[in-house]
């Protein structure tokens, strides 16, 4: 190969790596995972989002300024934020108690921990989340909820507010393999 065409490939290699990168922080979407851990008797719920998309919205929605990979005033504010947008309901619509643990970096993501009694996940009956969707209109929250061996994945766009659950019966969930 000639050093024309090397450097041509090594060029279009980082900026195929760019690009992708650029992408990513294009997806706007977040990840929630609501599990029991039998071993510590807790629900675990963990949020998932990508550190790009959490310094935006520090910065547009509480005027905050700073470094999220070094501030950890920063990732508390934004933990705190979306612990306000995140709501486990029961029947009757009313908001479950979670405790708010923290946050942490790893990577390209920003990672939120909340927890609850595991005794309170057979309540759930409805999930809101609605994280930075008054941003970004697109902004697509993925609630993967983990219960009785079964996993119910909901996809939660602006404006779809407490999204119910269907009975386990009639909601179509897997059981385990």
């Amino acid at each position: 190969m000639s050093r024309h065409r090397l450097v041509a490939a090594a060029l279009a290699g980082v900026l195929l790596a760019g690009a992708a990168g650029a992408l990513a922080h294009q997806l706007k979407a977040a990840l929630t995972t609501v599990r029991a851990n039998p071993r510590t008797e807790l629900v675990e719920v963990v949020h998932r989002f990508y550190v790009h998309d959490a310094e935006h919205a520090v910065r547009r929605l509480g005027g905050l300024r700073g470094d999220l990979f070094t501030d950890r005033t920063l990732q508390t504010a934004f933990a705190r934020y979306v612990a306000h947008r995140f709501t486990l309901a029961d029947a009757d619509g009313e908001a479950l108690p979670l405790e708010l643990v923290g946050a942490e970096l790893d990577g390209d993501f920003l990672w939120v921990y909340q927890e609850m009694p595991a005794a309170a996940l057979d309540r759930v009956a409805a999930v809101r989340q609605e994280a930075l969707q008054e941003l970004w209109p697109e902004q697509v929250n993925q609630v993967n909820l983990e219960r009785d061996g079964r996993m119910r994945t909901m996809l939660l766009r602006r404006g779809d507010g407490l999204e119910r659950l269907e009975p386990a019966a009639a909601d179509g969930l897997a059981g385990p393999p």
